[in-house]
């Protein structure tokens, strides 16, 4: 079930005009990744395609995979720099990833051919 701010927060990406989703991990009183999954796989999304970034101060292996199952375009470690959070804006935007669609996914691909900048 999904919580009723995530559900308002949906409404509003769905009455809005966005190019580029930037969202953080840790969220109160939901997380990212819950506001992240019907991005791309809601029935009433409009922006099933919208790339999306997700920061948080974890850096392990698991928080990457999970973002990256749930939706997620591109993550990034906290603490965000400026420049650094440009270059990955830029990224996202000149390298779209092919979008996955299989029996228990639909995302972007999970696999990248070239390193970020």
């Amino acid at each position: 079930m999904i919580p009723d701010r995530t559900a308002e927060a949906f409404v509003a990406l769905v009455h809005s005009v966005v190019d580029l989703v930037l969202v953080v991990w840790v969220m109160e009183p939901f997380d990212g990744l819950d506001f992240v999954r019907p991005i791309p796989t809601g029935k009433d999304s409009p922006y099933p395609y919208i790339p999306i970034i997700m920061s948080t101060g974890h850096t392990e292996a698991w928080p990457v995979k999970q973002a990256r199952d749930g939706g997620v375009n591109d993550f990034m470690a906290k603490p965000l720099l400026a420049k650094g959070l440009y270059q990955r804006v830029i990224w996202v935007i000149d390298n779209p990833r092919q979008f996955i669609r299989t029996k228990s996914f639909f995302g972007p691909d999970r696999w990248r051919e070239t390193a970020v900048a």
